[in-house]
C-alpha cells in the first residue's frame, strides 16, 4: 500500500491531493486547504459506507475521528490510521496493476469522491469498480487498529510515597510494556484513591470490551460540569478519565492541556507502528523518573528514590512534585540542611511560581 505523509502538511494541502493524479484544481480548493480535505474525506466516506455491512458501519464514528486526526494532527496518527485517512481523501489505497488504465481509472475515482469539489459524472460501472476496493482497503486498516486494542489490560492500586502521601493509579499493560497512564492524588465523593482508580480501571476496560478500536476515537474534551476530560465520542460512556486541575497546577498545565498528554499517553501505550520516532518531553521523562522513585521507595529502596526524584527535578526544573517528595524523603530521614537546600534550590528556579514554592515549604513543616 502506497502511503503519501506528506500531502498533509504546507497551506496547499488540498491541491496537493488532487495534483497527486495530474489534475489541477480549482483555484477555490486549492485555498480551502485542510478543511476542504476533511470535508472532501467525510463525502468519500459516505460514498464508501455504502458497501458496508452493518457491523462495519459501526466503525464510522472512529473513522471520522481518524480522518480528522490524520489531516489535522497527523504528526499523532499511527501507520494505519495514516493508510486510513490518505484513503478517504486521495481514493487511491490500492494497487492498479501494471498501471492499466490508470488515467481514466484515476479520473473516475476522483470524480466519484470530490463530487463536492470537482463536479463530474461517473458513470455506475466504474463508481462499483472503484469504491469496492477502497472499502476493503479501509476496514482492514481498521481491523488492525481494533487487534492492537484488544490485547491491553488494566491494573489499579495504591502507593504510598514520603510525607505519609498516597495516590490510587491506573497502568495499562500491553505485552511486556506497561503504563501508567494515570494518578489520583486525591479522593473524590465517597471514594477514596484506590476505589476512584479501580472504578476508572474497570471502565476503561469495559470500553475495551465492546469496542477495541476505542482508542483511535479518544479526544481531549469537556464534561457537563466544565471539568477538562479525556471524552469518547460516540462510546458507551461520555468520558473515559478526568483531567485533575490540581494535577495540571504542578506542571504548569491547564487541565485542557492534561488532557490532551493523557490522550497522547493512552494511545502512545497501545499503538504498535509508527513512522516517526517518538520523542519524549522532558515533562514525560520526569514523569518516568518520579514513578521510578516511588516504585523504589515502596521496595525501602531510599537511596534509588533520592536519585530518581533528583533526576525528575534536573529533567522538568519546574516539576514541584518531585521537589515535594524529595523534601518529604529528607524530612523522614531527618536531614534538615538537605531540606533547605531543596527549598533553596526552588526559590531559584525560575519556572516555578510563588504558590509552589510556599507548597514546597509546606511539604518541609
Amino acid at each position: 500500500m502506497q502511503r503519501k505523509l506528506s500531502f498533509f502538511s504546507g497551506a496547499c494541502a488540498g491541491a496537493l491531493a488532487l495534483t497527486a493524479w495530474g489534475i489541477t484544481p480549482p483555484p477555490a480548493q486549492a485555498a480551502s486547504g485542510r478543511d476542504a480535505l476533511y470535508q472532501g474525506g467525510l463525502s468519500n466516506l459516505r460514498t464508501l459506507s455504502r458497501y458496508f455491512t452493518p457491523e462495519q458501519r459501526s466503525r464510522i464514528p472512529t473513522l471520522e475521528a481518524i480522518l480528522h486526526r490524520v489531516i489535522y494532527q497527523p504528526d499523532q496518527a499511527t501507520d494505519d490510521e495514516l493508510a486510513i485517512g490518505t484513503t478517504l481523501v486521495q481514493g487511491k489505497a490500492w494497487d492498479i496493476q501494471g498501471g492499466r488504465n490508470a488515467g481514466s481509472l484515476g479520473q473516475a475515482i476522483l470524480a466519484l469522491h470530490f463530487k463536492p469539489l470537482v463536479a463530474v459524472n461517473v458513470p455506475q460501472a466504474h463508481a462499483a469498480a472503484a469504491v469496492k476496493p477502497v472499502a476493503r482497503a479501509i476496514n482492514t486498516d481498521y481491523v488492525k487498529i481494533a487487534k492492537a486494542g484488544s490485547s491491553v489490560t488494566y491494573t489499579s492500586g495504591v502507593v504510598r510515597k514520603p510525607g505519609g502521601v498516597s495516590s490510587g493509579y491506573v497502568d495499562m499493560a500491553k505485552g511486556q510494556k506497561k503504563t501508567r497512564i494515570v494518578e489520583i492524588p486525591t479522593a473524590g465523593g465517597d471514594l477514596g484513591v484506590s476505589a476512584r482508580a479501580r472504578v476508572i480501571a474497570r471502565r476503561m476496560a469495559s470500553v475495551q470490551q465492546r469496542d477495541p478500536a476505542w482508542w483511535s476515537r479518544i479526544t481531549p474534551g469537556q464534561a457537563a460540569n466544565g471539568e477538562a476530560v479525556v471524552s469518547l465520542p460516540s462510546g458507551p460512556v461520555p468520558y473515559l478519565l478526568t483531567a485533575d486541575a490540581s494535577f495540571a497546577k504542578e506542571w504548569n498545565m491547564t487541565p485542557g492541556d492534561l488532557a490532551q498528554s493523557l490522550v497522547t499517553k493512552i494511545r502512545a501505550a497501545i499503538q504498535t507502528s509508527s513512522a516517526r520516532a517518538v520523542l519524549t518531553t522532558p515533562a514525560e521523562e520526569a514523569a518516568k523518573e518520579k514513578e521510578a522513585g516511588d516504585d523504589a521507595y515502596a521496595q525501602g529502596d531510599s537511596a534509588g528514590a533520592e536519585q530518581h526524584y533528583k533526576q525528575a527535578i534536573q529533567d522538568s526544573p519546574g516539576y514541584v512534585t518531585a521537589y515535594k517528595l524529595l523534601v518529604g524523603l529528607y524530612k523522614e530521614q531527618k536531614k534538615t540542611a538537605r531540606i533547605s537546600e531543596i527549598i533553596t534550590e526552588a526559590q531559584g528556579e525560575p519556572s516555578l511560581k510563588d504558590d509552589q514554592i510556599k507548597e514546597i515549604q509546606q511539604a518541609a513543616r
